[in-house]
């Protein structure tokens, strides 16, 4: 059997946005394995470990997985000016041996703008993560919008990237993703959604298909 190398990978989500009577709200949250199986809203079989949070196979076809609110309704305002960074990393055991393409974004109840990273047997033919967007009114993805069409892949195919970051401007509908391919490998986000973000923030996490499992090692969240 061959070795299976394990890679240890943050998963960071920062969200702050500039409010216009500068009355920032503030939210700030270590997501150790523990705590999101506490607070987080998590789907499916999942197991708790000291370094990681493991989400099983099973499920629904794009199911979400975790839900974990950053502004709640009316909170924000159409003139808030919101940038939403977010930095991927799990422990990649399974990202180099099997399918392991799941999505990261933000949600503001109905429609979801995210990126999807792809497993590393894709990189000779797409980029390391394309942009995706889609309704989500239930705890799934429909009329999922996946774009890769003119991304550049990577001149260095290399194994899963240990570090992924996203940027999401949920009202102009922009985002770029970049990963350490080739000393720091950008992709640009064009979305046709506009999120609402008088209805509430999310971050989301879902599936891509029911064979696949992940280890969270743990997300922090700051909201300012």
């Amino acid at each position: 059997m061959p070795n299976v190398v394990s890679t240890v990978v943050l998963l960071v989500v920062t969200c702050s946005y500039a409010k216009a009577n500068d009355k920032a709200a503030y939210y700030h949250q270590l997501m150790t394995p523990y705590w999101l199986s506490k607070h987080a809203e998590i789907s499916g079989s999942y197991s708790v470990h000291p370094d990681h949070i493991e989400i099983s196979t099973g499920g629904v076809t794009l199911g979400r997985l975790i839900r974990v609110q950053l502004a709640p309704p009316r909170n924000l305002s159409k003139e808030d000016d919101v940038t939403v960074t977010i930095t991927v990393a799990m422990d990649t055991v399974y990202a180099h041996t099997v399918h392991h393409d799941p999505y990261f974004g933000i949600n503001d109840g109905e429609n979801f703008v995210s990126f999807r990273t792809l497993s590393s047997n894709f990189y000779s033919s797409y980029p390391p993560c394309v942009y995706t967007e889609a309704m989500s009114t239930v705890d799934r993805l429909t009329s999922r919008v996946t774009s890769h069409s003119g991304v550049p892949r990577p001149t260095v195919v290399k194994s899963y990237s240990s570090e992924v970051k996203m940027h999401i401007k949920p009202t102009e509908k922009w985002g770029s993703c970049h990963t350490e391919h080739d000393e720091g490998h950008i992709v640009i986000a064009q979305y046709s959604y506009k999120l609402d973000i008088t209805k509430g923030l999310y971050f989301d996490m879902y599936r891509d298909n029911t064979s696949e499992t992940y280890r969270i090692v743990y997300i922090l969240v700051k909201v300012s």
